[in-house]
């Protein structure tokens, strides 16, 4: 019985070592061995734990085997201490054969404690440091760099710290400064300050450097992050306010869990059916805000004053290849493209989203834009998803609508005499519905021109405040958001939220019950605003004998437009049309005269 090497290195953190002892020979006994500690430069219960040349440390080797560990745990302490050693012996063998059992050559190993990890560390706390150039002529602006300790605090280590001119110049756009830091023991950090100047010849941004050395720290070792650059932002300099980190995007769902759903490994995609968010580094939501609020506040960027645009990219083709990324332009009545939230009707299943985020400064300049991480719509966790007709690439299955006239008569309460059109329309993923008396063309003026629209007075294209001096209802009634019943289908995360999604997004939406997966459009007309504002024509009209009551028929064209994206910018649509037509005796007063 042996041991397999002679000399082993062992780090103080992991806290234990197991040496493999060997036996060869006739391994059919039981055989054993005594194997104990015997210290050097390293204490016992200081820095490992003793194994005495007793029977209580015999390792034994039952029939059959031939390797077993001898284990030796080492006490990990905070202190940093050179490398030291100690010995382990192997003694006084016992065997079952008759002719005992013996030790071999490799009786003694020879251990070494590293602890590297203890050792006293000093670097800056971050590589690259930004300031705004101070305001005025004589202004000066304080920089604070942070320079920490590591390891073993009982010591007292020293470094010395210095600038070095970059493209910035010392005594022109800030004070020279080299000074010996000394951490006292216990201390882990120390605050190096560095004085920025105003210069008015300045016109763009200029960096300088901080340097820990040259000579080697005194009862120390140096980090990684032994210089820092310094760069000072120009205040004339455009686009010179930068987030301090990219923008990561998200679905609407998961606002609330951004550092689950984006940390390594989550298989997580956002939903087909549901909004995207782009989270900055100033928002509340992002999973490194705590680090970072304070670098929004430095920088003096205000999260509701952000630009954001989006950019979409067709799903990833059959060999491989991704088309280039586009920047969203289309707007629509309900949804700007401009706005921290992307609506569902810009993109859909395998499609590759980001965001780009501005910040913007007093003077409302837009600084330097950043680009979110490549969101990967999911195919999974699709809300109301339809099956897709096959053969086509993006085939949809257009289900028909339900569209009802009813007559109310003057007994009814809400709406006395009106003549109630409801719409019910089935909803996919990513669809936008239009529903309007006339003809939908031109969908793309349609949707992003105020003036195209119009025409469409008895239509989901045009609001109340729209309709004023035009008609009195409409098929987008103005709910506030309390007024909505959180029921199910409208109780999914931020769905109604006014300080997250814009209102006019919402006052559509409220339309939808995303349990369900339908559209309800309800609108009620007097029999006037039905012939003359809304397209419809009497077909029979005759009043019946001694009586206050007329016999009519009515019937109004309906146009429905189920409207999808298609890569990356542009909408494809599949238009339905139907006449609605009912009969029905009235209150001659219903005519407004």
């Amino acid at each position: 019985m042996q041991f397999e090497k002679s000399a082993y290195t062992v780090k103080e953190k992991d806290g234990g070592l197991h040496i493999p002892i060997i036996r060869t020979g006739d391994l059919s006994f039981t055989s054993s061995v005594r194997c104990f500690t015997r210290t050097m430069l390293a204490m016992v219960m200081d820095d490992f734990e003793e194994r005495r040349n007793t029977d209580d440390s015999r390792i034994t080797f039952l029939k059959g085997e031939k390797v077993k560990n001898c284990t030796v745990h080492i006490n990990d302490d905070s202190v940093f201490e050179p490398e030291e050693e100690f010995q382990v012996h192997l003694g006084t063998p016992l065997g079952d054969h008759w002719s005992g059992a013996m030790v071999g050559a490799n009786d003694i190993v020879t251990i070494t404690i590293t602890n590297d990890e203890d050792a006293p560390t000093i670097e800056f706390e971050q590589s690259s440091y930004q300031v705004r150039e101070p305001p005025g002529p004589d202004g000066i602006e304080v920089l604070n760099i942070k320079v920490i300790r590591r390891g073993d605090l009982d010591q007292t280590s020293k470094i010395r710290c210095s600038t070095r001119d970059g493209s910035a110049q010392s005594g022109v756009d800030y004070n020279p400064k080299s000074r010996v830091l000394k951490f006292t023991p216990g201390m882990d950090h120390i605050l190096f300050k560095v004085e920025i100047l105003s210069n008015e010849d300045r016109e763009w941004h200029e960096s300088f450097s901080l340097v820990l050395g040259p000579d080697d720290p005194v009862e120390a070792v140096l980090g990684e992050i032994t210089m820092a650059t310094v760069t000072i932002l120009d205040q004339e300099a455009s686009g010179s306010l930068i987030l301090p980190a990219p923008p990561v995007v998200v679905s609407l769902s998961d606002y609330d869990h951004v550092h689950e759903v984006t940390k390594e490994g989550s298989k997580k995609a956002p939903s087909p059916g549901y909004p995207l968010v782009c989270v900055t580094p100033c928002d509340p939501h992002h999973p490194k805000y705590s680090l970072m609020k304070e670098r929004c506040e430095e920088a003096g960027i205000n999260q509701t004053q952000l630009h954001f645009s989006w950019e979409v990219a067709a799903p990833t083709d059959t060999s491989g290849a991704r088309s280039p990324f586009e920047t969203v332009t289309d707007t629509t009545p309900y949804t700007s493209v401009n706005h921290m939230v992307l609506d569902s009707i810009y993109f859909s299943r395998r499609f590759h989203v980001r965001c780009v985020a501005q910040a913007r400064d007093k003077a409302g300049h837009l600084g330097t834009p950043l680009r979110s991480n490549i969101a990967t719509i999911g195919t999974e966790g699709s809300i109301c998803h339809t099956p897709v007709t096959t053969g086509t690439a993006r085939g949809f299955q257009a289900q028909s609508f339900i569209a009802t006239l009813k007559y109310l008569d003057v007994k009814h309460k809400e709406h006395p005499n009106r003549i109630h059109i409801s719409v019910q329309i089935p909803h996919q993923d990513g669809m936008l519905p239009l529903v309007s008396t006339m003809p939908l063309h031109n969908l793309h003026f349609l949707l992003s021109e105020s003036i195209y629209r119009q025409q469409h007075v008895c239509s989901n294209l045009v609001t109340l405040k729209d309709l004023q001096g035009l008609s009195e209802t409409g098929f987008l009634d103005d709910l506030s958001y309390d007024s909505i019943s959180l029921g199910p289908g409208y109780d999914r995360p931020y769905q109604f939220n006014p300080n997250v999604r814009e209102a006019k997004t919402i006052q559509l939406y409220k339309h939808l019950n995303l349990k369900s997966c339908i559209w309800t459009f309800d609108a009620y007309y007097d029999m006037t605003e039905l012939i003359d504002v809304c397209g419809g024509s009497v077909t029979a009209d005759f009043q019946v004998r001694d009586s206050a009551q007329s016999f009519l028929t009515v019937q109004v064209p309906l146009y429905v437009s189920y409207i999808y994206v298609t890569a990356p910018r542009g909408w494809a649509s599949l238009e339905h049309h139907t006449e609605m037509e009912f009969s029905f005796f009235y209150d001659t007063v219903l005519w407004r005269t």
